[in-house]
C-alpha cells in the first residue's frame, strides 16, 4: 500500500507539472501571436506613411515593446541544441566531385561525400561561396586536409569556419602541414574562438613515420614531400606539399531476403536491423549473423589526391613508396588518382612514367587551371550581370569567361579526364560507378538570358534603349575588352546616339568635364555584407584614374583597392580578364582597410602574393626580351587599423608579404596627413594628396576615408558605420561618396544594434556632404538581388543638399545601388538616373517580394 500511495503522489505531481507547462505554453502561444499582431499592425501603418522614415520605425518598435516582444537580436547568447548525429555506419553512397580547378575565382579543391560524413581537400578563396550557390552541404563537413600551406588553396578556411560556427554546433578537425597551426593562430585577432569549434593536426614532416587519419567511415594516409630543388630563401613549408591516400569502409553486401527465410528470420524489422549490420536473435534462440544473409561486401575504394605545383615536386612523387600502385599496404589497386599537378609536371616524362605503373581501369583526373577553360562558376551573378549588360553595356560589362582551355595535354597514359566544377565520381553502389557530369557547368550565352527576360517583359527593350541614350557617351578601357559589345537582341538608334552625343556634350560644359583629366572610376568587386552570396560578393571597390605613371602600354590608369573582402582578386580576374590582370595589379597604389572585420580584408593576402607574382614575372620578361633593367616597383602600400599589421606580419611566417604599412590612427589629423610621407608618394604615384581617415561608429579602430585628389575632385568611403557626423563634417563638397546601406529602413533597431547604416540614413548622410554621387554599398544578404530602398522626395533631397553647401554646378544629386563589376565614372552621374526603370524590369520578381508583410518575409530565412 506504501508503494501505491507513493506511486499515486508521483503521478499526482507529474500531472499538475504537465498542467502547469501547457498553461505557460499556452500564455506564451498568446503574447506570441499578440506579437505577431502588433507587428503587422505597425508594418501596415508603416506602409501607408510618405516614406520610409526613422520615426516610422521607431513607433514600430514601441508598438513591438509594448506588447512584450523581445527582439531575437537583444536576447542571450545561447547556442541551439543540436541534433545528436546518428553512428557511423557503412556507406550506400559515396562519391568524389571536382569544385575547383585552379582559377582565379575557383581554387582547385576536391570533396568526399558518404552518407555520414563529409570531407574537403582544400578550401581557397570563394569555396564557401562555390559551395552555397550550387549546393554543396557544408553540414556533417566534420574533416578538412590541405595539401599546401599556401594562401591560394587555404584561403577560405578562416571565413568558412566562421560560417559553419555559427550555423552548427560541429567540431571541424583540419589536417595539414605543421604550418597550418599557425596559420590559425595569426587569426585570432578576427576569428572568434568562440563562435568557432575546430581542432589542427599536423601530419608530419616529409620523412615522417605517416600516421593515418581514421574515423570509421574514411581512412587517410599523408605523405608529406619536401621539393628536391629547395629554394633555400623560402620557408620549408612553402616547398612542402601533402599528397593523401584515401580508402572508404567497405561497401555493404546486398541482402538476401530468401537465405533469412531459410534460417527462420520473419519478415519485418528484423530484416533491417540484419541490414544495417547488426545480429539478431529469432523467438526460439537462434542467433543469425549479417554475413551469414548479406552478399560479400562491395571492396573498399582507393583514391589518391596528389598534389604537385611545380615540377621539383615530380622526383618525391615519382619515387614515394606509398605513392605507388603496387604498395602492399594499400590492399588493392586504386580506383581514382585525382593529379592537382601543373601543365610542366604533367609533360615530364617521369610523371608519365609513374602514371604508366596504375593498373587498367584507373581514372586519372587532372584538375589544374590550364587544362580547363575559365568558365562562369558563379552562375547566378553572372546570369544577373548578363541582364544588367544589357541595360548598359558600359556600367555592366559583362564577366570575362573563356570556353576553351590556355594549353591541351596529349599522351598522357591510362583512362585521363579533364576535371571541370562538379564533375562528379561515383564510388558507391559499385553499379552506378563511374563519372557523372549532369552537374557541369555550360558556357554562358548573354543573348539567350536576355531574350528570356524579353518574352516576361516586352517593354524591357525601350527601356534599355532610354538607359543608352545617356551611357553611349560613356568610355573606359579599364575592363576586358575582348567580348565586350552590347549582348543585346537589338540595337541603339541613330537618334540614340545622336543624343548620347549631346549628353556628352553638356556633361563638359558643366565643368564635370573629366574632372581635371584624371577621369576617376570606381568597379564595384563586391556589394554585399558577412558572407558571399550567390549574387553579391563581400566588400572591395577598385578604383582607377589616369596619370602619367601608369604602366607604359597599358591603359593609362593607375588604381587603388578600398577593402578587399574574400575573393576580390577573382572578381578582378573576371572584370579585367587575364591579359590586363597583371597590369592592373602592378599599378595598384595603395590598399586602404576600413577594419578588421573577416568581409572586408580576406582577400588582401592574395592581392599582395598575385601582385608580387606579377611584378616578378614583369621583371622576368623584360631581362629574357633583353629591353633592359624594369623599373622598379615598390611593395605595395596598405593603410589600415594597427592590428591589420599584426596578422599580416604573423601569416607572413608561414608565406612572405611585400608590403609596407602605415596605420590609420596616423592619418586622422588632417594637418599631419598631407605631410605624411606615404600620402606624399600617393601624389606622385597617382595624384592623391589628401588622405583622411575618420574613426567611425562601428567597432574598434573603424575608419572612413576622405581622398581629395590634386584635380578637385573628392571621394568618400564610409566603410562600415552608423550616421557619423565626424565623417560628413569631413566629407564636405564630395563628389562622390560610397556609403554602406546594409538594412532597409524599418530593421533601424537591428541597424542601431549592429551598428550599420540603413538606407535612407546613408542617403541622407551623403547628401549632407553635398555629394553629386551617392553610391549605395554593403547590402544584408537578407536582400540578395536589390535592397529595400526609396529615393528621397525632392524637398528632403533640396534640404540636405542645401546644408551639405552642394558645388556650385547646382545639378542634383544622383544616387545609385552598386551592384557587383558595377563601373561608374565620376564625369557622368547623370548616368546613373536613368538605370531605374529598366532595373524594376529586370529584378520585377525582387521589387515584388519586398512588400511581403512581415509574416511573409519570415517565410524566408535570413542568412546572416
Amino acid at each position: 500500500n506504501s508503494n501505491n500511495n507513493n506511486n499515486t503522489n508521483k503521478n499526482s505531481n507529474n500531472r499538475s507539472r504537465n498542467n502547469s507547462n501547457r498553461s505557460r505554453n499556452k500564455k506564451a502561444i498568446k503574447t506570441k501571436t499578440t506579437t505577431n499582431k502588433t507587428h503587422s499592425n505597425s508594418r501596415a501603418g508603416w506602409k501607408k506613411s510618405t516614406g520610409r522614415t526613422a520615426t516610422a520605425s521607431s513607433k514600430a518598435a514601441k508598438a513591438r515593446d509594448s506588447a512584450g516582444f523581445t527582439p531575437p537580436w537583444t536576447r542571450p547568447e545561447v547556442r541551439q541544441p543540436q541534433k545528436k548525429r546518428p553512428p557511423l555506419t557503412r556507406m550506400t553512397v559515396t562519391y568524389l566531385q571536382v569544385l575547383g580547378t585552379g582559377h582565379p575565382d575557383n581554387p582547385p579543391s576536391v570533396y568526399l561525400f558518404s552518407d555520414n560524413s563529409r570531407y574537403l581537400i582544400n578550401c581557397g578563396e570563394g569555396t564557401q561561396r562555390f559551395c552555397m550557390e550550387h549546393k554543396i552541404r557544408l553540414r556533417r563537413m566534420n574533416r578538412m586536409l590541405f595539401t599546401r600551406a599556401s594562401w591560394d588553396v587555404m584561403g577560405g578556411l578562416p571565413g568558412m569556419l566562421l560560417t559553419i560556427g555559427s550555423c552548427f554546433d560541429e567540431r571541424v578537425h583540419l589536417h595539414g602541414p605543421p604550418s597550418l597551426q599557425a596559420m590559425l593562430g595569426a587569426t585570432k585577432s578576427f576569428v572568434s574562438r568562440e563562435t568557432t569549434n575546430f581542432v589542427t593536426h599536423s601530419v608530419g614532416e616529409p620523412g615522417d613515420p605517416a600516421t593515418p587519419v581514421d574515423d570509421g567511415v574514411a581512412r587517410f594516409i599523408p605523405v608529406p614531400l619536401l621539393e628536391t630543388d629547395h629554394d633555400a630563401t623560402l620557408p620549408t613549408n612553402v616547398s612542402t606539399v601533402v599528397s593523401y591516400v584515401c580508402r572508404f569502409a567497405p561497401g555493404p553486401g546486398k541482402f538476401d531476403p530468401k537465405k533469412a527465410k531459410a534460417l527462420g528470420v520473419p519478415t519485418g524489422p528484423l530484416f533491417g536491423r540484419l541490414q544495417k549490420g547488426t545480429t539478431v536473435t529469432l523467438a526460439n534462440g537462434t542467433v543469425v549473423r549479417p554475413d551469414e544473409v548479406m552478399a560479400p561486401s562491395e571492396p573498399a575504394p582507393l583514391i589518391f589526391v596528389v598534389d604537385c605545383p611545380r615540377k621539383s615536386f615530380v622526383h618525391p612523387i615519382v619515387t614515394h613508396p606509398t605513392l605507388q600502385a603496387s604498395c602492399p599496404e594499400h590492399d588493392g589497386k586504386p580506383l581514382v588518382v585525382v593529379h592537382m599537378t601543373a601543365s610542366e609536371a604533367l609533360e615530364d616524362h617521369r610523371y608519365q612514367d609513374w602514371m604508366a605503373t596504375f593498373p587498367a581501369g584507373t581514372q586519372h583526373i587532372i584538375v589544374n587551371a590550364q587544362s580547363s577553360p575559365a568558365r562562369i562558376v558563379y552562375m547566378a551573378a553572372a546570369t544577373n550581370q548578363c541582364l544588367l549588360h544589357a541595360v548598359s553595356d558600359k556600367i555592366f560589362p559583362l564577366a570575362y569567361q573563356s570556353l576553351e582551355p590556355t594549353s591541351t595535354l596529349s599522351g598522357l597514359p591510362g583512362e585521363v579526364t579533364m576535371g571541370e566544377p562538379l564533375l562528379r565520381y561515383t564510388l558507391f553502389p559499385g553499379k552506378h560507378r563511374g563519372f557523372n557530369n549532369t552537374e557541369c557547368l555550360s558556357p554562358l550565352d548573354p543573348e539567350v538570358v536576355v531574350r528570356s527576360l524579353l518574352d516576361d517583359e516586352p517593354e524591357f527593350a525601350a527601356a534599355c534603349q532610354a538607359v543608352q541614350r545617356d551611357t553611349l557617351c560613356y568610355d573606359s578601357s579599364s575592363s576586358n575588352d575582348d567580348q565586350q559589345g552590347t549582348g543585346l537582341p537589338f540595337e541603339p538608334t541613330a537618334a540614340t546616339a545622336a543624343t548620347a552625343t549631346a549628353t556628352s556634350t553638356t556633361a563638359s560644359s558643366t565643368g564635370t568635364g573629366s574632372l581635371g583629366g584624371s577621369d576617376p572610376e570606381v568597379v564595384f568587386l563586391g556589394t554585399g555584407s558577412a558572407i558571399p552570396s550567390k549574387y553579391r560578393n563581400v566588400t572591395s571597390m577598385l578604383v582607377t584614374m589616369k596619370h602619367a605613371s601608369a604602366l607604359p602600354g597599358g591603359d593609362g590608369r593607375v588604381g587603388l583597392l578600398l577593402d578587399a573582402g574574400e575573393g576580390t582578386y577573382g572578381q578582378l580576374f573576371r572584370h579585367l580578364g587575364p591579359q590586363a590582370l597583371d597590369d592592373h595589379l602592378q599599378s595598384l597604389a595603395v590598399v586602404i582597410i576600413s577594419h578588421m572585420h573577416a568581409d572586408h580584408h580576406l582577400g588582401l593576402v592574395r592581392i599582395l602574393l598575385e601582385r608580387e607574382r606579377a611584378v616578378a614575372a614583369a621583371a622576368a620578361a623584360a631581362t629574357a626580351s633583353r629591353t633592359g633593367d624594369p623599373a622598379p616597383v615598390p611593395p605595395l602600400l596598405v593603410i589600415g587599423p594597427v592590428t591589420l599589421d599584426g596578422w599580416l606580419t604573423a601569416y607572413s611566417e608561414s608565406e612572405p608579404l611585400s608590403y609596407r604599412f602605415v596605420d590609420a590612427e596616423t592619418l586622422v589629423d588632417a594637418e599631419q596627413a598631407r605631410a605624411h610621407p606615404a600620402v606624399l608618394e600617393l601624389g606622385e604615384r597617382c595624384g592623391i594628396n589628401e588622405v583622411l581617415t575618420v574613426p567611425v561608429i562601428h567597432c574598434a579602430r573603424a575608419f572612413g576615408v576622405v581622398l581629395t585628389h590634386a584635380s578637385g575632385w573628392r571621394l568618400v568611403f564610409s566603410g562600415d558605420t552608423r550616421p557619423c557626423p565626424a565623417l560628413v563634417q569631413a566629407g564636405k563638397g564630395a563628389t562622390a561618396v560610397i556609403h554602406e546601406a546594409t538594412f532597409e529602413d524599418e530593421l533601424l533597431d537591428e541597424a542601431v544594434m549592429k551598428r550599420h547604416s540603413t538606407t535612407s540614413e546613408a542617403v541622407s548622410s551623403s547628401l549632407a556632404m553635398g555629394a553629386q554621387l551617392v553610391l549605395l554599398t554593403h547590402f544584408s544578404q537578407r536582400y540578395p538581388k536589390v535592397p529595400v530602398f526609396e529615393e528621397p522626395s525632392e524637398q528632403q533631397e533640396g534640404q540636405q543638399q542645401q546644408e551639405g553647401q552642394q558645388a556650385s554646378t547646382g545639378s542634383p544629386a544622383r544616387i545609385a545601388i552598386a551592384f557587383d563589376l558595377m563601373r561608374v565614372r565620376f564625369t557622368q552621374p547623370e548616368t546613373v538616373a536613368s538605370l531605374t526603370p529598366a532595373l524594376k524590369l529586370v529584378f520585377a520578381q525582387a521589387y515584388a517580394s519586398q512588400q511581403q508583410t512581415p509574416a511573409e518575409a519570415a517565410l524566408t530565412p535570413d542568412v546572416v
